[in-house]
């Protein structure tokens, strides 16, 4: 609420809104959306007052508007007609007016005692930021990571890639750090752009088969195919996963080029040794039935270090750890030339893991002595190993934003460090830190792990609820819930939720919530 009224008191100053206002992001600003039929503006039945509102709204109408403008006039203008608060009244003569008059000259116009004025405003302001949660739907928004230079893997992106382009299954399988994810992302840039689905399933964060469902909806209706969105909103509190099967069957008949569906980390929907979860379950059976479907020619890719379905043998690929020469061409890329033994060493301590080797170029960039590196290399290394020498090179600004990444299981709003885009450079530089467009900033899993394992119970706690703070702000209500639950603030991750429900409901999210309180 209150970044938005921030917003709001500087709508007409498009460079303030660009450089300060916390909603530039592209996540808030930019974010792919269908447009909405436009709604006249309601009148009031005052003449003087309803002069005023048509001449605003043929001016903002007409005006050239940025990113961030257009989202909060588009959301202005859909809010609902109420004779009794004039809420976009309220809007458009306290904020959107230009020049923006004096309060105490809108309160006279509409003939309000100052009390109700402000009352009526929050109100107001409280509806607008409902109505940009419903045109945006943060929490259904997909994040397909960029491709990355590979090293070695030419062959099998060919072979990935002439599979997916007739309609079959394909799974990517390997251990940490050996790149499914980048090699997943350059075959999903073979796509057009806005034609693939990627999913990555992340514990507590997207990992419920109503999330799954959601996002799967709204990627469709995005193109233009809304009724298994339609069929989902007409009761989101009850999942019939047998429709929901059928319309998405349905749908890709329809379909005039299927769209690459991309799931990674799958792995973590497999049975624990002692455990079984309901809702990863659920989600298994669900990506199982969608699989042995007809799809028509819509091709699938699976992405885990173990193996979620059987494959058919001619689909399955296993990434290895990158051979000498290999190692040498990711070397080059760091500007890094070795003595053969040196870099035989280097390959037998990092047994060919491309993300151990790039931590091994990050410490060099980071000034730490080559030769000293090496020398320490005794034994084969872990992560830990890395990041524990990382730490003496880093400025504690950097090491401070890699510890307060380390507690979003995805990946965080970049908008939220405003004042730390030196440090946000560095670490993308050091391939640290993964850039997702220009507003999102990610961690590699492995590394997020091993970073929130050192850090202390007291530290996780505080960087969890600075960490809720940053999920409200940008309506991610439930992701805000479970920070406030790892923080020790159950009390706050209820109040958010139910302040929220029926916004997070409609985006998929009642599953993990409820997971989350237990």
């Amino acid at each position: 609420m209150q970044t938005l009224r921030q917003t709001l008191e500087h709508i007409n100053e498009a460079d303030w809104l660009e450089k300060r206002s916390p909603l530039a992001s592209v996540f808030f600003a930019g974010a792919a959306r269908t447009a909405p039929q436009r709604r006249q503006i309601g009148h009031t039945g005052r003449k003087e007052v309803d002069e005023r509102l048509r001449a605003t709204w043929h001016q903002w109408e007409e005006r050239p508007k940025s990113p961030l403008q257009s989202l909060l006039w588009e959301a202005v203008c859909q809010l609902p007609y109420d004779p009794e608060t004039h809420s976009q009244a309220l809007l458009l003569l306290t904020y959107f007016e230009d020049p923006r008059p004096k309060q105490n000259e809108v309160i006279r116009l509409l003939a309000l005692g100052r009390s109700t004025y402000y009352r009526y405003l929050e109100q107001a302001v409280e509806r607008l930021g409902e109505m940009v949660v419903q045109l945006l739907r943060p929490a259904l928004r997909l994040e397909q990571p960029p491709p990355t230079p590979l090293i070695g893997r030419t062959e099998m992106i060919a072979q990935t890639l002439q599979l997916l382009r007739t309609g079959r299954v394909v799974h990517l399988v390997g251990g940490s750090g050996l790149g499914k994810t980048s090699l997943g992302a350059h075959l999903a840039a073979q796509w057009p752009a806005g034609r693939t689905f990627w999913y990555t399933f992340r514990r507590g964060a997207s990992d419920h088969l109503g999330q799954l469902l959601f996002a799967l909806a709204y990627f469709l209706h995005q193109q233009g195919a809304s009724d298994l969105w339609l069929l989902l909103n007409t009761n989101p509190q009850e999942l019939d996963i047998t429709k929901a099967l059928a319309v998405l069957r349905h749908t890709l008949v329809k379909a005039p080029s299927p769209p690459l569906f991309c799931f990674d980390e799958v792995d973590l929907l497999l049975a624990d040794a002692l455990e079984e979860s309901e809702a990863h379950s659920q989600v298994r059976s669900f990506l199982e039935d969608l699989i042995r479907s007809p799809r028509h020619g819509a091709p699938m890719l699976l992405a885990g270090q173990r193996l979620l379905f059987e494959p058919e043998p001619d689909c399955l690929f296993t990434l290895t750890p990158l051979t000498t020469a290999e190692v040498t061409a990711f070397l080059h890329t760091g500007a890094i030339r070795l003595a053969v033994a040196q870099q035989e060493k280097l390959l037998a301590m990092t047994r060919g893991n491309p993300l151990l080797l790039r931590l091994f170029v990050a410490l060099h960039k980071s000034g730490a002595s080559l030769d000293e590196t090496l020398t320490r290399l005794n034994t084969p290394v872990t992560l830990s190993w890395f990041v524990a020498r990382l730490r003496q090179h880093l400025a504690p600004a950097d090491l401070a934003l890699l510890y307060q990444l380390s507690v979003f299981e995805g990946s965080a709003p970049r908008s939220a460090w405003r004042t730390s885009q030196r440090a946000i450079r560095t670490l993308i530089e050091l391939g640290l830190v993964e850039a997702i467009g220009a507003d999102r900033l990610t961690l590699h899993p492995a590394l997020r792990a091993t970073l929130y394992q050192q850090l202390p119970p007291e530290r996780k706690r505080d960087l969890h609820l600075a960490a809720a703070v940053v999920c409200t702000e940008h309506s991610l209500f439930t992701q805000a819930a479970v920070h406030y639950i790892q923080g020790g603030r159950p009390e706050l991750a209820l109040w958010t939720w139910y302040t929220h429900r029926q916004q997070e409901i409609r985006q998929g999210q009642a599953g993990a919530a409820l997971a989350a309180r237990r």
